[in-house]
């Protein structure tokens, strides 16, 4: 099973100011859907809009809230430049600073196996005979996209372990409920997965396999 970093942990792709031969780069990411009061929450601040028409639109003053560290974008405004009665089609956000995520990834080890994950983060676990992971996905919206780590150690002699249920797993390039999860029963390796919410499911990928000194 190949690693799927473009896929799972690829980040907003990019646009060059001088046509794509050097100079500064500015990240945006594509909203195709809003929340019932047409906000979408984003990773950065926020710059400038793209509607779907073609016109861009510089982000208003009232259209941008932060809480608890969440940057929130409402569409309110724009929708109204444009006579759209509802949000629909292919808007791009962009950002300044380069792209959305590039900040390093913070590591934690979870105090509990329900974790409740994070855009950009690392979990890491050393795993204990008939451990059972779970992923709380109470937080998680149908109209934004995180993507996270999962570092799992199987110590010398190897465990029996169970992950969340639910997860779309590779076949190929394809991912589908009925594909299995990769093999992870070998001791005294790290298994580094990866983990993507699109909106609707969570995808997971073996990215690679570290083996661990004795």
């Amino acid at each position: 099973m190949k690693p799927k970093f473009d896929v799972l942990l690829g980040r907003p792709r990019e646009t060059d100011d001088n046509g794509g031969g050097g100079g500064s780069s500015t990240g945006y990411i594509d909203v195709t859907s809003v929340d019932a009061d047409n906000t979408v929450t984003v990773l950065e601040m926020p710059v400038s809009v793209l509607a779907p028409s073609g016109k861009v639109y510089p982000v208003e003053k009232t259209s941008v809230t932060v809480s608890s560290g969440t940057i929130t974008l409402d569409f309110t405004a724009f929708l109204a430049y444009e006579n759209m009665a509802t949000f629909s089609g292919t808007w791009k956000v962009y950002f300044a600073g380069g792209p959305q995520g590039d900040t390093a990834m913070p590591v934690s080890t979870p105090a509990s196996l329900a974790i409740a994950p994070e855009d950009n983060h690392v979990y890491r676990h050393t795993l204990a005979a008939s451990d059972v992971i779970t992923f709380n996905t109470t937080g998680l919206s149908s109209s934004s996209q995180i993507a996270w780590e999962l570092h799992l150690t199987q110590p010398a002699t190897a465990v029996s372990f169970t992950l969340p249920a639910g997860i779309l797993w590779p076949d190929g390039d394809v991912f589908d409920a009925g594909n299995t999860a990769p093999d992870m029963t070998t001791g005294s390796r790290t298994y580094v997965l990866v983990f993507r919410w699109d909106g609707t499911d969570i995808l997971g990928n073996l990215a690679y396999v570290k083996e661990v000194s004795a």
